[in-house]
């Protein structure tokens, strides 16, 4: 979750906007370079094969993405607790598309991480 998408969520923004800006920045090809590249997230692709064989670092990755989807998770919580979300909406389903679709297309570049991709996936949640 990025630092503009939690403190909206903890001003009693409605949350559409906390989930569009819990966008992650990642490198990008062409199709990608709307989002932007940080420290983080370069070394990324690389650290996954290696921690596969790295106790360690896979111990490190998986504090990382726990933390990414806890704050999001909240968002979500957040958005119920004021009535945007229904009981019924599965929260970790809904924390586990997010990340899905950020992940697949990270990874896999087929298809771009940016704005628009960011509005459509909201929607599709919010639906």
């Amino acid at each position: 979750m990025t630092r503009s998408g939690a403190s909206s969520a903890a001003s009693g923004g409605t949350i559409r906007a906390p989930l569009i800006a819990a966008r992650p920045a990642v490198p990008g090809n062409a199709a990608r370079e709307e989002v932007a590249v940080t420290r983080v997230t370069e070394p990324l692709p690389r650290s996954l094969g290696t921690a596969a064989r790295d106790p360690h670092l896979a111990e490190l990755m998986r504090t990382f993405t726990q933390a990414r989807r806890t704050a999001l998770r909240r968002v979500l919580e957040r958005g119920r607790e004021r009535g945007e979300l229904s009981a019924d909406h599965d929260l970790d389903l809904m924390v586990d598309q997010v990340y899905g679709v950020f992940w697949y297309r990270f990874l896999l570049g087929h298809a771009p991480l940016d704005a628009t991709t960011a509005d459509r996936l909201t929607e599709a949640l919010l639906r």
